[in-house]
């Protein structure tokens, strides 16, 4: 390795360096250093834009059969099984493919779409996979700029890498863009861009993106799925089918470009720490203030509750205008883990937007078949509560039902996630955060408790008499069930007989109030 070079940190890096070292890297130039110094930087780029241990190990190895542009290989094709034993059949196979192909290739296969082919230069193609398009793609670009620095770019030069960059933009971080955009310009992704067929749910419609993104974003429905017409989204799918929309995420501004500094900070109802034991269990700790950052760091998930913030209630008081929803109940909340496992398999009683803001996300989603409009959330494994199982009387799920669809979720995506749909989760890149909007739809249940407890009904005359003897020693007394009976009949036939009436803010409130705190 060489002096000074702290190299990438990915498992297994020090050998690999040393490998490339031993096969004569370090002694052959390259833009105005050594092929070793550019392999070690376009690694450790892909790891700084938390690009998959794959696709770093693939960006330490990514030219060393030689490519269209540099002819220096220090290793050959027939060497390729021996290199497969060394990073793996998929970090291999992206570094052969990168090494092979016709670079101009690579843009024409997105904006192409799927499924996906690029050219070999020898002749020929190679069939690819979404998620291998998107490495190809931040390999590429991780490439050149780790060594354009070291060279001279023309205008021209410029303005076309300008141009091939917007066209990777769905499949770049937040942080590569940013890179990306400091030396060679800003862009603006290019609408419509196709995405890779592993990022899309099969059974979950994505709908039609805007001509343009707004530049300054009005908060609503529109904004955020990406449409110009969000009432025939919501007549289609509102509010028991999923879908997904993508986009630029700058038309989400207010709502989700805040760091964990400034959620760490925010106002807010409370903060947990989602982690898992050695046996697979799912906990939580809830947290103290102070102690966010030293968590996180040692791998727990943090959730941010019921954020509070002039910006973030301009997107609650629209969605909840257009939605019609119980004002109050509607609350925004973040979820910031880093690279491997996240949330076990699950549901939650709210109907969720999830908008992706940084990093990578895959979710893993299901239909919920053991219970239809839950009012309390359930984790796989935990025990049944009586809520749970008078809802779900013929049981729970030990896994993930299936079938299962997968969703990728890059920043810029949003996902309608209906009450009670299973899911789990899996942070892909270094780093993800996600904001939630957990909706506040009124329910039945809340209307008619409303009606029976917060009106006069239950005053009439013959529901005020006393009771006058209710138990015999821990039982009720013989009989009084029966006229438990008789009386709900009678507040029953008052009820019929009456206009209901409901005044809203009182309800608003009272539904607000029968709302769990900590979902």
């Amino acid at each position: 390795m060489p002096a000074g070079d702290s190299g990438p940190s990915f498992e297994g890096a020090p050998a690999l360096v040393a490998f490339l070292e031993e096969m004569g890297a370090g002694r052959i130039k390259h833009s105005a250093r050594t092929f070793l110094d550019h392999l070690i930087g376009t690694a450790r780029l892909l790891e700084t834009w938390g690009a998959s241990a794959d696709a770093c190990k693939a960006g330490l190895f990514h030219s060393v059969y030689g490519t269209e542009y540099f002819k220096g290989a220090v290793l050959t094709y027939d060497e390729r099984p021996r290199i497969r034993a060394l990073l793996g059949d998929a970090a291999e196979r992206l570094a052969y493919v990168f090494c092979a192909f016709d670079r101009a290739s690579l843009y024409r296969a997105i904006t192409r779409g799927a499924p996906y082919a690029v050219d070999l230069r020898g002749g020929g193609s190679v069939e690819i996979t979404g998620g291998e398009l998107a490495d190809l793609a931040r390999i590429v670009w991780a490439n050149a700029l780790e060594q354009a620095p070291h060279g001279r770019v023309t205008p021209d030069e410029r303005a076309r890498s300008q141009r091939a960059i917007e066209t990777c933009a769905p499949f770049l971080s937040e942080r590569a863009r940013r890179d990306l955009a400091q030396f060679y310009g800003p862009t603006q992704p290019s609408p419509g861009t196709a995405m890779p067929a592993a990022a899309t749910p099969p059974a979950a419609a994505t709908p039609p993106a805007s001509p343009t993104a707004p530049s300054s974003p009005t908060p609503g429905l529109a904004a955020l799925f990406n449409v110009a017409d969000p009432k025939a989204l919501l007549a289609k799918h509102w509010p028991n089918e999923s879908f997904v929309g993508r986009g630029p995420v700058e038309r989400l501004a207010g709502l989700v470009d805040y760091d964990l500094d400034a959620l760490i900070k925010m106002k807010k109802h409370h903060t947990q720490a989602f982690f898992r034991t050695l046996d697979g269990v799912s906990s939580s700790v809830n947290v103290t203030p102070g102690q966010e950052k030293q968590l996180y760091d040692a791998g727990f998930t943090l959730y941010f509750h019921g954020l509070a913030s002039p910006r973030l209630s301009q997107w609650v008081d629209a969605i909840d205008a257009e939605l019609g929803l119980v004002r109050g109940v509607t609350r925004v909340s973040a979820f910031a883990s880093r690279r491997g496992s996240g949330l076990k398999a699950h549901y939650d009683m709210n109907d969720n937007f999830v908008c992706q803001a940084r990093g990578v996300k895959r979710w893993r989603v299901a239909k919920n078949t053991h219970v239809t409009n839950p009012t309390a959330g359930y984790t796989v494994g935990a025990k049944m509560l009586p809520v749970h199982q008078v809802e779900a009387p013929d049981g729970m799920p030990t896994e993930l039902p299936q079938p299962f669809e997968t969703i990728e979720l890059e920043p810029g995506t949003v996902v309608f996630m209906p009450r009670g749909m299973w899911h789990d989760t899996e942070t892909l890149e270094h780093e993800s955060l996600h904001f939630n909007i957990q909706s506040g739809l009124a329910m039945w249940k809340d209307a008619i408790e409303y009606v029976l407890t917060k009106t006069s009904l239950l005053h009439a005359e013959q529901l005020r008499e006393p009771i006058m003897q209710m138990f015999e020693g821990d039982r009720l007394r013989e009989g009084l069930g029966d006229e438990i009976k008789e009386r709900i009949r009678a507040a029953v036939e008052l009820l019929m007989e009456s206009e209901i009436s409901i005044h809203r803010p009182a309800f608003y409130k009272y539904v607000m109030s029968r709302r769990p705190k900590n979902n």
